[in-house]
């Protein structure tokens, strides 16, 4: 594991404290329209948190020690990266400015594909062909609809999907701190220091 998906984690948390800190202290432009930035945000946010669901259903307990190549892992290699834009994108929208969600989708271009990568390379020294065969026919970010294979039944691992749950819980907190600072700020209770785009 190379050290940029060592560090993924605490970096995209201090990430968002960051985005967090200066959502309380800017405004945005967009005053006509923010809310319905907000409202696309809220819809984005619930379909990460459904993704990230539906892939924990799938790989949770066992993400190292089986290739998982069905559900929403037949659609593409790493959904659950693409859950996680998804949502963060939705909470980002709920500063009903298009700034912060713009800095967001540049900072998971430049640090996710190189996680992507070596995760693509564990699996790949684990799993060997099986691995490469699935790498060959399955895109490693886009999903592509159309490749979907679905089991019957699938055997959940409890504890890894209770996890998950409490996981996502971020995206909803997020979302909730961003939207009161924003009505902190249209109540004059916070200073408005900063207006994005």
């Amino acid at each position: 594991m190379n050290r940029l998906a060592r560090w993924r984690i605490p970096l995209s948390q201090a990430f968002c404290y960051l985005l967090l800190a200066i959502t309380a202290v800017a405004g945005s432009r967009w005053s006509t329209v923010g809310p319905v930035f907000a409202l696309v945000g809220l819809f984005l946010m619930a379909a990460g948190i459904l993704g990230r669901l539906w892939c924990t259903l799938y790989i949770g307990g066992h993400k190292r020690d089986t290739l998982v190549t069905e559900g929403p892992y037949s659609l593409c290699r790493h959904p659950l990266y693409l859950a996680n834009l998804v949502g963060a994108t939705g909470v980002a929208l709920a500063t009903r400015t298009l700034t912060i969600p713009a800095v967001l989708l540049l900072a998971f271009a430049a640090c996710y594909p190189p996680v992507m990568r070596s995760e693509d390379a564990e699996l790949d020294a684990a799993h060997g062909p099986a691995f490469r065969r699935y790498r060959e026919a399955t895109p490693a970010f886009l999903p592509r609809p159309r490749r979907l294979r679905e089991p019957t039944v699938v055997p959940a691992h409890a504890v890894a999907y209770r996890r998950e749950l409490a996981q996502t819980g971020w995206f909803v907190v997020a979302y909730a701190l961003v939207s009161i600072l924003g009505q902190l700020h249209a109540a004059g209770v916070l200073p408005v220091l900063l207006t994005l785009h």
